[in-house]
């Protein structure tokens, strides 16, 4: 099924257990299976998995990162979209 995406959490969860920090970015439309996709690469590298949604949100141009403190902690997030071809 997800052999591509999977590799990419692969990749960003290999990051993380080696201690570092890493933020993806998850997209695609509702019901194409992201958090069942999510959940199993956080299974498969023996990680938590903490859920919750979004909504499109403006700040007024101050970045999420900034707000919570995550400043130079990680590069900028990978972007991964689900579904389509």
């Amino acid at each position: 099924g997800r052999v591509q995406e999977l590799a990419a959490l692969k990749a960003a969860t290999a990051g993380v257990l080696a201690g570092g920090a890493c933020c993806v970015l998850v997209s695609g439309e509702a019901g194409v299976g992201k958090t069942r996709l999510v959940g199993e690469a956080l299974s498969r590298a023996g990680l938590p998995a903490f859920r919750g949604a979004s909504r499109s949100l403006s700040l007024g141009g101050i970045a999420l990162v900034d707000l919570l403190g995550f400043e130079g902690k990680f590069s900028a997030p990978r972007p991964l979209k689900v579904g389509g071809r």
